[in-house]
C-alpha cells in the first residue's frame, strides 16, 4: 500500500522505539495507524510528520503530555512550509486574523520585541477595558485561541508565546493578591486541571471569580496526577470541586479513572469546565458530573453545583 509503513520502518525514521509508539498511541491520540487483519499498524506519512513536531517540541524542552495537548491538527500543522517573516503590522493576513482593538495588536508587536514594560501596560489596559469578569475571561481566551493560532502557522515563536503566557499568569495573580480573604465560613472550592492539561490561565481566571464571589479556593494547579487530588480530598472533604480539560480525547482519555474518582467521593460536588467538554456532555452528566460552560457566570455555576449538591 503506497504511503503506509510498518512500525519498524516508522521507527528507524522517527528515531522513536516501537515499544514507545505503542505506548504513545494507547496514552494519546496523536497518531492514527491503520490496523490491518493480522494486527500489524500501519502508518502514513502524516503520522511521520506528527511524529517530527513532536520530536521538535521535546528537543525544545516540552513534555510529550504537552505535545500531545496540542492535538493532532496542530502538530502538523507545525510541518507546514512557514510564511517568510515580516513585520506583524505590515502582514494582511496576520490584521484580518486579530480582533477589532489596536492594543491587542500592539501587545503582539510589543511581544514579539519581548518589550516587558509596554507588554506589561498593554495587558493591564485590555482588562481594565472588560466590564466584568466573565467578559475578562471570554477576551483573554480569545487572545490566547489568537496567540495558539499565530504559533501554530509558524508566525509567532514558542518563546513570544511562552512569554506573553507568562505575563497574563503574572497580572492574574497580581490580582489575586489584592482580594481580600473570605469569611471563616465560607465554602471551599478545589480547582485542578485534568492529567497532562496544562493550560493555567482558565484556572487563574475562575479562581478570581470565585474569589470574589467569595469563596475559599485552593488552587492545585494544572496536569495534576490523580493520585494528588485524592490525597487532597481525603484531607480536606471540599464540598465543590472544579477541573479544567481542553480536548475532549483528554478527557475520554481519563474518564475511567476520573469516575473512580468521583464515586468514591461521596458529598463532593465534581464540575468539569473547558473545551474538551465538547461532546462529553452526556459522559459527564452519566456518572454525576456538572458540565461547566465559558459563557456561564458564576452565580449561576454556583447555583448549578449546590442544586447538584443536593440530589
Amino acid at each position: 500500500m503506497t504511503g503506509l509503513y510498518k512500525i519498524k520502518t516508522v521507527a528507524e525514521r522517527s528515531g522513536f522505539s516501537a515499544n514507545l509508539l505503542r505506548a504513545w498511541e494507547r496514552r494519546y491520540d496523536f497518531l492514527e495507524p491503520d490496523r490491518q487483519a493480522s494486527g500489524h499498524r500501519l502508518y502514513s506519512e502524516k503520522d511521520l510528520r506528527v511524529l517530527r513536531s513532536v520530536k521538535q517540541l521535546l528537543d525544545q524542552g516540552y513534555s510529550v503530555g504537552e505535545a500531545a495537548a496540542m492535538g493532532r491538527e496542530a502538530l502538523l500543522r507545525l510541518t507546514m512550509p512557514r510564511p517568510s517573516a515580516q513585520p506583524l503590522s505590515s502582514s494582511t493576513e496576520r490584521q484580518e486574523a486579530l480582533p477589532k482593538d489596536e492594543r491587542v495588536t500592539d501587545l503582539l508587536e510589543a511581544a514579539g520585541q519581548f518589550e516587558v514594560e509596554r507588554s506589561r501596560r498593554l495587558i493591564r489596559e485590555i482588562m481594565e477595558s472588560c466590564e466584568s469578569r466573565v467578559a475578562l475571561r471570554k477576551r483573554i481566551s480569545a487572545i490566547s485561541t489568537l496567540v495558539g493560532d499565530l504559533w501554530a502557522r509558524g508566525e509567532l515563536s514558542v518563546a513570544v508565546e511562552h512569554f506573553l503566557s507568562g505575563l497574563w499568569k503574572e497580572s492574574l495573580r497580581a490580582d489575586l493578591a489584592q482580594m481580600s480573604e473570605p469569611r471563616e465560613d465560607a465554602e471551599t472550592v478545589v480547582l485542578a486541571g485534568f492529567p497532562d492539561e496544562f493550560h493555567e490561565l482558565g484556572l487563574l481566571l475562575l479562581q478570581a471569580e470565585f474569589q470574589h464571589s467569595g469563596y475559599r479556593v485552593i488552587n492545585l494547579g494544572p496536569a495534576l496526577p490523580w493520585e494528588s487530588l485524592e490525597q487532597l480530598l481525603a484531607k480536606k472533604a471540599p464540598r465543590f470541586v472544579c477541573l479544567s480539560v481542553t480536548r475532549p480525547a483528554l478527557l475520554a482519555v481519563h474518564l475511567p479513572r476520573f469516575s473512580e474518582l468521583v464515586a468514591r467521593q461521596v458529598g463532593t460536588t465534581f464540575v468539569v469546565g473547558g473545551p474538551g467538554t465538547t461532546g462529553m456532555e452526556q459522559s459527564l452528566s452519566s456518572i454525576g458530573v456538572l458540565c461547566w460552560t465559558t459563557d456561564m457566570e458564576i452565580g449561576l455555576l454556583s447555583e448549578e453545583m449546590k442544586n447538584g449538591s443536593d440530589t
